[in-house]
């Protein structure tokens, strides 16, 4: 945990009470990467990304906020033959929503490098929601 904190403008599922343990690591890395602390975040993402199910909530809560601002998850974050910036892994994950047992079992079948690249497109999904978000 870092000694400096980084609060994210968005409000998501996380960190509400009873809520998954990870939802603060995930708000954490969410605010260190919208406000720029590359070094908080990529510390926060080497841990949150060691946990198949940390990282297949970070995938299901950036879902859910797509589909809010959206109304529906585009094509190009699950499907892998479409042009898009989403990684494979993140679209592997994507497409076993919103069943999180599957989610979870997918996400414990990849290796930690993939896991992280499925965790950075959601930040960049996430932090680029909050950077279009009207600031108060």
């Amino acid at each position: 945990m870092s000694d400096h904190q980084h609060p994210f403008p968005l409000r998501l599922a996380a960190g509400a009470p009873g809520g998954d343990p990870a939802d603060q690591q995930i708000m954490e890395i969410l605010g260190a990467a919208y406000h720029g602390c590359a070094s908080c975040q990529d510390a926060q993402l080497t841990l949150l990304t060691a946990s198949a199910p940390a990282t297949a909530r970070l995938v299901l809560l950036t879902l859910e906020l797509t589909a809010q601002q959206l109304g529906l998850v585009p094509a190009n974050l699950t499907v892998d033959a479409l042009p898009g910036r989403a990684a494979l892994p993140f679209r592997l994950l994507a497409r076993t929503s919103p069943d999180p047992a599957l989610m979870l079992r997918t996400s414990e079948r990849l290796l930690p490098g993939a896991r992280r690249a499925a965790a950075n497109t959601a930040v960049d999904i996430l932090v680029g929601f909050a950077s279009l978000a009207p600031r108060r």
